[in-house]
């Protein structure tokens, strides 16, 4: 079998000289281009199987050129990452609305982050015939509430904790990125060893954000099954966190666990657009309402007109109180489109489980209410490796 071709694009030649010997070394036939120009000319003559691009180029901006690739037929699939440099939220989005597939912060983990997405897209080939292939990045699971007062953090916590179970053994981590103050690690009663938390991981230097030093710093809340990045503790902290080190920080918790569920709220920031623009799927909790269906119908206009494609969100329909709800088809016509799962009442056993920072499922493991949080669990790992998930509940896929 040929050796899968790539082409690299780096201003660079000390930095691309690293890449293609670990390119190489890896299984790849690779190529370099030193300018924007000089690569479309490669990537048009070539047809290289990926392109993997410095974003701040001399001659073209990373944006132009990721355009220009994507406007012609003969790249207009090619698999498309940038490896680079630049790392504000405003740059990372902006890069991924233009066509990219992949955004990659050059850090400690940048050429273990890149070789592993590269794995993964050689669906069906042995393009790493050693043992010592790396496995592909952790799967993103962005959580979002139409509204407040939906228990969007709670199912975040509770689903994660199921997918932790089915998953057994593997590296998972929730992250509360809920602005300006979080309350996952007080629902979870999680003990950090040291005082770490999101605004303190984006201050600090990404070649510092090791798998070590994460998985030796972050809580695992006892019963949970997971790993717990804390939010901020108050207005005056969240004013402290530094933007242009949340890309970052993605990357290295990406490269560490093997899913990442972010709770994000029901407020929108360039923050936590960068977020929703990565994540693979984009869990959206309503109530099954009339006011909630025109938020949820909004909330998918907006998140269209920032290219993020309906596809991948993911619609769950959850009492947390009593409402006057609409149910059935009457709810789909008013969403104007369909929802992937819904949750009853679960009366008060959510918050009684919530002041015993316990998982519903240690509990009440009998409750309907529980196969149904295990059941939609299953269905959101089905979406987010959907070509890997043999069978859930042998624990296939998501290696």
């Amino acid at each position: 079998m040929p050796q899968p071709s790539v082409l690299l694009i780096d201003p660079d030649r000390s930095s691309a000289s690293f890449l293609r010997h670990m390119l190489e070394r890896a299984g790849y036939d690779v190529q370099w281009a030193p300018t924007g120009k000089e690569g479309l000319i490669a990537a048009w003559r070539d047809l290289p199987e990926a392109i993997v691009m410095e974003m701040d180029l001399p001659d073209l901006s990373g944006q132009e050129l990721v355009r220009k690739l994507r406007d012609n037929p003969r790249t207009q699939r090619t698999l498309l990452v940038a490896l680079t440099e630049l790392s504000t939220p405003e740059v990372a989005k902006a890069c991924l609305e233009a066509g990219l597939d992949e955004f990659i912060i050059k850090q400690t983990d940048a050429i273990d982050m890149l070789l592993r997405f590269l794995a993964r897209r050689q669906a069906g080939r042995k393009a790493h015939p050693d043992s010592t292939a790396p496995i592909r990045p952790g799967r993103l699971l962005a959580v979002l509430a139409a509204k407040g007062g939906v228990g969007a953090s709670s199912l975040a916590l509770n689903l994660t904790s199921h997918l932790a179970q089915i998953r057994s053994g593997r590296p998972i981590l929730v992250a509360d990125l809920v602005l300006p103050m979080g309350s996952l690690a007080e629902i979870t009663a999680a003990d950090p060893h040291e005082p770490v938390d999101v605004v303190s991981l984006t201050q600090t230097d990404p070649g510092a954000l090791t798998p070590e030093m994460l998985r030796g710093s972050l809580p695992t809340p006892k019963g949970w099954g997971f790993h717990l990045l804390p939010g901020s503790e108050n207005p005056r902290q969240a004013a402290s966190l530094r933007e242009e080190g949340l890309a970052p920080l993605l990357q290295s918790l990406r490269s560490c666990f093997q899913i990442v569920t972010v709770d994000l709220g029901h407020t929108f920031s360039r923050l936590s657009l960068l977020v929703l623009s990565q994540a693979d799927v984009i869990l959206l909790v309503f109530t099954p309402e009339p006011v909630a269906a025109t938020l949820v119908r909004r909330t998918m206009e907006y998140l269209d007109g920032e290219g993020i494609p309906a596809q991948r969100v993911f619609l769950l329909a959850n009492r947390p109180y009593g409402v006057e709800s609409l149910s059935g088809d009457g709810l789909e016509k008013a969403l104007g489109m369909p929802i992937a799962a819904g949750l009853p009442n679960l009366g008060s056993n959510m918050t009684l489980c919530n002041n015993l920072h316990a998982p519903l499922h240690l509990r009440f493991p009998e409750e309907t209410s529980t196969h149904s949080l295990r059941h939609i669990a299953e269905k959101l790992l089905q979406r987010m490796d959907p070509a890997e998930i043999e069978n859930p509940r042998r624990g296939g896929g998501l290696p």
